[in-house]
């Protein structure tokens, strides 16, 4: 990429970033009108689909100059965080309380439309348009601004992580720089994106290998044997079997304890609605077992504190720290992670290095979205005799 458009890009940045403060944090809240997302549908989504339907909610605000709130999430320990909001994770996106607003919409929720790059430049001010990856770059740098818990809590477990060297011995890391310039993050699902992902029902490890190696030996411009891999999966057999195939290079990831959802017999996760009716049950258990040293008079036990979507939001974040991402775009996670890698490296003047495992290309929404579109791509759907071309069958998913 020319050093000009780089530098063109990074400026945007800036002017963006400048444009939607001056809608979240209005002189005057009084003259505003504020919209925060409806819970119906949204809390039937994972947490990855949900912070994804967030960045097109927000983008909807925008358009429409309306000051946007951050959602609650079923995700969220009402032990650690009672208000059970994003906020529990992330900075306030606005000085403005929903009471303040002239009025405030409960919205219905915007999924997976089609940027428009050329309104957004208009209305920001911005000296070129970009590509879609980039705005959704800059919506989500916005929105997922960890907070001063959250940046705690990802150092406390950078400094926690479990590693394995080459004779996959594995144990426990008091200190840990993890991402840095070799630092290559892979995102490996393995469960529920097997019935929706048409093009492979069981992506294997070796494909993800074979990628990983592949780039290292003909694009990585330091010693491969040096690279470090960050693995994010909610598979324990990932980080049983991974890092032998990875050898040499040293393999880490976030330890199960930080984690609430179990994969004990019977329990291990299926899809993300057995997900979410089995993290319901995790935390009321957590509350119950809190009100009852509450009574007993115990002192409160930090450890029912743990909370789901704090551990995977984290995971989220320190991927994006990395230099290269390898994953599946059918995952919403990988959505997320290429968007905050890319605005990154944007603000670094650096090239955002991301490598789809099924060879698709990035289209800023997971699963339903973009699988839909692929299908009926290779169908050569139609309306009528004429063929719909790609642009044709997104405006179709329009908000």
């Amino acid at each position: 990429m020319p050093r000009s458009t780089i530098l063109t890009q990074q400026a945007d940045s800036f002017r963006f970033q400048a444009w939607i403060r001056r809608i979240q944090y209005p002189r005057d809240c009084r003259a505003t009108t504020g919209a925060i997302t409806r819970r119906d549908y949204f809390y039937v989504l994972g947490l990855g689909a949900q912070m994804v339907s967030m960045k097109f909610n927000f983008v909807h605000s925008l358009l429409q100059g309306m000051v946007y709130h951050l959602p609650t999430t079923h995700y969220a320990n009402p032990l650690r965080c009672p208000s059970r909001s994003f906020d529990c994770y992330f900075e306030p996106p606005t000085n403005c309380s929903t009471a303040q607003h002239a009025r405030t919409l409960d919205v219905k929720i915007h999924w997976c439309f089609d940027i428009p790059r050329r309104r957004l430049t208009r209305m920001a001010r911005l000296r070129a348009v970009h590509s879609s990856a980039w705005y959704h770059a800059q919506l989500s740098a916005f929105l997922f601004r960890p907070n001063a818990a959250m940046r705690e809590y990802i150092e406390a477990s950078r400094a926690g992580m479990e590693y394995a060297n080459v004779q996959n011995r594995t144990r426990s890391v008091s200190t840990h720089r993890g991402a840095n310039s070799s630092c290559v993050a892979m995102h490996i699902r393995r469960t529920d994106k097997h019935s929706e992902d048409h093009r492979t029902k069981e992506r294997g490890f070796q494909d993800f290998v074979h990628i990983y190696k592949s780039w290292a030996y003909w694009s990585y411009p330091g010693v491969p044997s040096q690279l470090q891999v960050l693995l994010g999966s909610e598979d324990k057999t990932t980080f049983t079997k991974m890092p032998r195939l990875l050898s040499p290079s040293l393999v880490y990831w976030l330890p199960s304890r930080l984690f609430v959802m179990d994969s004990t017999a019977g329990k291990r996760f299926i899809n993300i609605k057995q997900g979410n009716h089995r993290l319901a049950e995790l935390y009321g258990l957590q509350e119950d077992e809190a009100e009852a040293d509450r009574k007993a008079g115990r002192p409160p036990n930090p450890s029912l504190r743990k909370d789901e979507g704090m551990a995977l939001i984290a995971q989220i974040l320190l991927m994006s720290q990395c230099d290269v991402f390898i994953g599946s775009y059918s995952s919403n996670v990988a959505i997320l992670v290429h968007d905050l890698l890319l605005a990154r490296k944007v603000a670094l003047h650096e090239e955002a290095i991301s490598l789809d495992v099924n060879g698709r290309t990035y289209c800023g929404c997971g699963a339903s979205f973009c699988m839909q579109i692929e299908r009926k791509l290779e169908k050569g759907y139609s309306l009528g005799s004429t063929p719909l071309t790609a642009k044709q069958l997104v405006e179709k998913f329009q908000y």
